[in-house]
């Protein structure tokens, strides 16, 4: 299948999916399409050919996210579901929404590719981008302020698969996070950048483009605490959605820019932007997503990674939620701002 146009796409959660009618979906793709929006993203367990045919008749790509080390939307566990556990021998406590899942349980990972397979086969769309094929952490709260998610997964099977791996019988944890945190690291990115493989041929497979999403954290944070190294990963896909959800996590303009740089300038891989467009209440509902979001600044904030879309910085951008209302576009009509929301 063809490459989705991700230049300005928009992210539709499927529990707002699941309460829309045709009319209102038709309606909202119908202001979408005016708006510039040339995709549309959601996951893939939710997609259908009336959905896709709806935003079809409006121009409107349909694009897969498929959910890999977190079932929070899921009604039952896959077999092999390992939750977090801490240096402290205890499992962690879920955070908001989250809770995570270990990487690396072979039981898991299969059904997870059986999962991968049913639904690419029932979605049929173009690009299908992994979400949370990383290391467990809610980043949105535990990267705030330069910060890092609890030390995870001290599980038995993780322990013995590390100990094996450096040639050691037993290890704890105190001996992992003092005299052996490298190899720890390089473990853990291995472990992601095999699955990742893994569901990019499926994906292929299918006929659609493999993305990964990637956390919004410099590449050597992301890398020590979340097991993502994007040069890995850009070895199976060939697109990066950054979740550079500002209001969540401080993050600049410049920021965001920095970090696509530094993807692109050490990958062939394209990047896509993901922006938060509210922090409303009336869309975050109970959650945390950062202080009120003001519109003249995140105008200026659009306009500057628009700016760099079209001068090949960036290759789109993606505006999370889709359902909420929707930012200007005419930024060429617009004098030229630098923006700098926080």
């Amino acid at each position: 299948m063809a490459d989705a146009p991700l230049t300005r796409s928009a992210f539709l959660r499927p529990a707002i999916l699941a309460i829309w009618s045709r009319g209102q979906l038709a309606q909202w793709a119908s202001r979408a399409a005016a708006s510039g929006i040339t995709a549309a993203i959601t996951k893939l367990e939710v997609i259908a050919p009336e959905l896709r045919a709806v935003l079809a008749d409006h121009g409107i790509t349909t694009v897969g996210a498929f959910a890999c080390y977190s079932d929070h939307a899921r009604q039952a566990p896959l077999p092999g579901t390992v939750r977090p556990v801490g240096a402290d021998g205890r499992l962690l406590s879920g955070i908001e929404w989250y809770r995570g899942i270990v990487p690396g349980n072979d039981e898991y990972d299969d059904a997870l590719v059986d999962r991968l397979r049913a639904e690419a086969e029932r979605a049929e769309v173009g690009t299908i981008l992994l979400d949370f094929a990383r290391w467990p952490g809610h980043w949105e709260l535990e990267s705030r302020a330069d910060g890092h998610p609890r030390a995870a997964s001290f599980d038995p099977q993780t322990m013995a698969r590390f100990a094996d791996r450096i040639g050691r019988s037993a290890l704890t944890p105190h001996d992992i996070l003092t005299e052996h945190r490298s190899e720890w690291a390089d473990f853990r990115v291995d472990i992601i950048s095999a699955i990742t493989a893994r569901l990019a041929r499926e994906i292929r497979a299918a006929g659609a483009e493999p993305g990964v999403f990637l956390v919004p954290v410099r590449h050597r944070q992301r890398r020590a605490d979340y097991g993502q190294d994007a040069v890995e990963l850009a070895g199976s896909v060939s697109v990066f959605a950054i979740m550079a959800y500002q209001q969540m996590l401080a993050l600049s303009s410049a920021d965001v820019l920095a970090m696509a740089d530094e993807v692109t300038s050490t990958t062939d891989a394209r990047v896509i932007a993901m922006t938060q467009i509210t922090a409303d209440p009336a869309y975050a509902g109970r959650w945390d997503w950062g202080p009120p979001i003001d519109a003249d600044e995140l105008t200026a904030h659009l306009a500057v990674l628009d700016a760099a879309t079209r001068e090949g910085r960036l290759h789109g951008l993606s505006y999370f939620p889709g359902e909420a209302p929707l930012p200007r576009t005419d930024f060429d009509a617009m004098p030229r701002l630098e923006g700098t929301l926080r």
